[in-house]
């Protein structure tokens, strides 16, 4: 299930989607796949928007739904979704061989 998500003053850079929520575009509500919902995905001034509140932040920023990028590059998109899939590895404990 998508995400919705409304990003600081900074915007962000994607590289599948390239420059979103900066310029013009600096308080537009977007609609993400679920996996940018992971930690480290999205930056930290990036909001991620309860359907709760998606209808009061749309009236608020002048939209009538979230706006859904172009993927400009779909390499790098499924490079992230898979990047996003990686179970990281445990930290800790001793690789020396007693």
């Amino acid at each position: 299930m998508p995400i919705q998500v409304q990003f600081g003053k900074n915007g962000f850079h994607h590289p599948a989607f390239g420059r979103l929520g900066r310029g013009k575009a600096i308080s537009t509500i977007y609609t993400l796949p679920d996996d940018f919902a992971q930690k480290g995905m999205l930056p930290r001034s990036a909001k991620i928007v309860d359907a709760d509140d998606l209808d009061a932040l749309l009236e608020e920023a002048e939209q009538t739904k979230p706006v859904k990028p172009k993927v400009a590059d779909e390499a790098a998109l499924k490079k992230a979704q898979a990047r996003a899939r990686e179970v990281p590895k445990a930290k800790g404990g001793s690789t020396r061989k007693a």
